[in-house]
């Protein structure tokens, strides 16, 4: 069966952000005089959303922006907690900064290939959407990247109240579009929560692997978003 649909992630897939995560919490940090290791927020920020991914209870919540606040608020103190930065009552301010700083569209760069590759596959007859592990303010954040336009739908983990890889976040793009998981396929950086939750409900998955360091995988793997309209095409045939 024809691929009808395709989705994509956000972060590291279709946007990079400048300057990374990990400089964004250390800036914060020293702002309030505490200094964080930017090796330790590393791992650290591995570890936490490694976690996350593995924990099918903390993939559900409320769907509100209030939650999702509250949300990246935990999550960004445990990472900083388990780099190493003291947990006293300068902590509220850097996390207050930190939802400022992961709010700000500056940050965000599409990466060069991210336009001509949505023109390609809208002009191949596709229907284009995302599905991201992201916050409320996903839909503004497009809009500011002047992408909007190339979807029909922006699916974001705070608005569903669910996270990739559990299963509700895509059956509700799915119902949303109207289209059997067969006839879908999602491209993201995770295997785990990208390219393993969306074959799971049966859908294809693509891995976008900018780095090389996928091998001996089962499904397909891309280096740059170029790649992506031949290998779709190449699903449905």
């Amino acid at each position: 069966m024809s691929i009808r649909v395709v989705f994509f992630d956000m972060g590291d897939t279709l946007t990079t952000i400048l300057p990374s995560w990990e400089t964004l919490y250390v800036n914060a940090c020293a702002r309030h005089g505490i200094h964080v290791d930017h090796d330790a927020l590393v791992a650290a920020t591995r570890a936490v959303f490694g976690a996350l991914d593995a924990d099918e209870s903390r993939m559900t919540y409320e769907a509100s922006e209030e939650a999702d606040q509250r949300y990246y608020q935990e999550i960004n103190g445990a990472i900083l907690r388990r780099a190493g930065a003291p947990v006293n009552d300068r902590m509220r301010g850097i996390l207050d900064n930190l939802q400022k700083e992961f709010e700000t569209p500056a940050h965000f760069h599409l990466f060069p290939d991210a336009i001509p590759t949505l023109e390609a596959l809208r002009s191949a007859g596709y229907r284009l959407g995302i599905i991201s592990n992201w916050s409320w303010n996903l839909p503004d954040l497009c809009d500011g990247l002047g992408i909007t336009g190339h979807f029909e739908n922006i699916v974001t983990s705070a608005r569903v109240g669910a996270s990739k890889p559990h299963r509700a976040i895509y059956d509700y793009a799915l119902h949303w579009f109207g289209a059997r998981p067969e006839e879908c396929v999602q491209i993201g950086d995770n295997a785990v929560a990208d390219v393993g939750g969306a074959r799971a409900v049966g859908m294809h998955g693509i891995l976008m692997d900018r780095r090389g360091r996928a091998h001996n995988a089962d499904y397909p793997v891309v280096r740059a978003l170029a790649e992506v309209p031949e290998v779709v095409a190449g699903l449905g045939a």
